[in-house]
């Protein structure tokens, strides 16, 4: 493969992470009681491969005869984990394809992603974990995010090369989570409805195939804007647990490379020991973001206007001055990114310069000072 792509692509990931990704509901932190400990992690520490709550896989590659394969694995054997997985597109860090996984303990999720009969990049999968949209296998990347001057197969070519971001979104507990004033976040002896839904059972999940599955999985529609309207939909603050590898093999020449995701690990202090994140769920629907600058430093999405670091820069064949409409209109799909703040804030909701500083701290943590 192109070494020269691969450390464009790494490049462009190191300077993007400011400007990527949005949506609405709150940055939720997990101040539970029992089963999980409450929101820990104050620090972030990067791993070129290993076990983390969000993951890295720094090239996909379907150009010239090649096809990648990637393995996903929850190694937490006692809570499933609410997965979001984004493809960005190598050139300018598009979102070209994204969706959810839902996976349970000891689950592992496989795809392949291979070149379309249209050019673009497609997935496919046989596994039977649960996905939103409950369809993903066989479905093409998406262009509705590219350069719009773009057509044809020079419109196609943007999704067939990139990398990809894996976030623990929550962890989804066997128990159900107690909703009560006093107790709030306790586990109930009941079962929880998501895991119950989400586990597979003799190798697959239940998901839409019943009543219950069906209406668990719906609820995720909606947009959980207060710590307690995330427990009732069965989510906690998410630990650690993740890995993944990556194979790009290219048939007609014969050849391979492979390796593991960068884990990014939320910790207790710098060093410390795991920790537990603060809830970044977002549904996975096309519905307008209402405060994407509290989620999100791109700012091709924000809405905070001003000129200094992802404020809104707006300008009709004039000077850029500072405005309120944003490049793009955030949707709820768009998030989280890994400027969504993870770890604990100073306050909750949070503010504007939090993703900021999020995007700013992860930056310095992964950027390469010297060869």
């Amino acid at each position: 493969m192109n070494q020269n792509v691969i450390a464009l692509g790494a490049a462009l990931f190191v300077g993007s992470l400011g400007l990527t990704g949005a949506a609405q509901a709150n940055v939720l932190r997990d101040n539970g009681v029992a089963t999980i400990s409450a929101t820990t992690a104050t620090a972030q520490s990067v791993l070129p491969g290993g076990i983390g709550h969000q993951l890295i896989i720094p090239y996909y590659n379907v150009q010239a005869g090649n096809a990648t394969l990637i393995n996903l694995v929850n190694s937490d054997t006692i809570n499933g984990k609410a997965v979001k997985v984004r493809f960005r597109g190598a050139s300018n860090s598009d979102d070209v394809f994204d969706f959810q996984v839902y996976m349970s303990p000891g689950d592992i999720w496989s795809a392949n992603i291979s070149r379309g009969a249209d050019g673009r990049a497609v997935l496919t999968s046989t596994d039977k974990s649960c996905t939103i949209p409950q369809t993903v296998s066989g479905t093409s990347f998406v262009t509705a995010r590219l350069n719009p001057r773009l057509t044809g197969d020079a419109l196609a070519a943007e999704t067939r090369e990139g990398y990809i971001e894996i976030f623990n979104m929550a962890d989804v507990p066997p128990l159900a989570i107690d909703t009560a004033v006093a107790t709030l976040g306790a586990a109930l002896a009941t079962p929880n409805a998501l895991f119950t839904t989400t586990k597979h059972v003799a190798g697959i999940a239940p998901c839409f195939s019943t009543t219950a599955g069906a209406a668990a999985l719906n609820a995720l529609q909606n947009d959980p804007a207060t710590l307690t309207a995330a427990y009732t939909l069965g989510l906690r603050g998410p630990s650690t647990g993740l890995f993944a590898n990556w194979t790009i093999i290219n048939v007609p020449k014969s050849g391979a490379s492979s390796g593991e995701a960068v884990a990014l690990t939320a910790t207790v202090g710098a060093g410390g020991a795991n920790g537990i994140g603060n809830i970044v769920f977002f549904p996975q629907t096309g519905a307008v973001a209402a405060t994407p600058s509290l989620f999100t430093a791109d700012p091709s999405l924000r809405t905070t206007a001003g000129v200094t670091v992802a404020d809104v820069q707006n300008g009709a064949g004039a000077a850029y001055a500072g405005g309120t409409v944003p490049i793009i209109a955030a949707s709820n799909f768009d998030l989280p990114d890994l400027s969504t703040p993870y770890l604990v804030l100073a306050a909750y909701p949070p503010v504007g310069a939090d993703p900021v500083a999020q995007a700013y701290a992860l930056t310095r943590a992964i950027a390469t000072v010297n060869v």
